[in-house]
């Protein structure tokens, strides 16, 4: 179970736990992650080397009109058990680079 809380100004922050982590490439093809979401995973924590586009289902394939994550950003997507994550480089991305997913609970 994810907890979320606010400091004295009013910034909310998520306290949960993280498990598994798969590591795919990111470059000019639709590359997914090889395992599903476990069980228990409704959270994932993202962060790419370079900015790309995502998308997330049982059998993903990011496509350039997908949500984007940028570069050196972190962020938490919810999800559901047995889905995967894909990505793809950015139109004119200077590189290709790693996208880190890490599940959460």
């Amino acid at each position: 179970m994810t907890l979320y809380s606010s400091d004295s100004n009013g910034q909310i922050s998520n306290h949960m736990s993280l498990g598994v982590t798969q590591l795919i490439d990111v470059n000019v093809s639709s590359t997914a992650i090889a395992n599903a979401f476990g069980a228990s995973t409704k959270l994932v924590r993202l962060s790419a080397t370079e900015g790309c586009h995502f998308s997330v289902g049982v059998t993903p394939v990011a496509i350039i009109t997908d949500a984007i994550l940028p570069a050196d950003i972190v962020e938490v997507i919810g999800v559901k058990p047995g889905e995967k994550i894909a990505c793809i480089q950015l139109i004119g991305g200077a590189a290709a680079g790693a996208l880190t997913v890490t599940e959460a609970e």
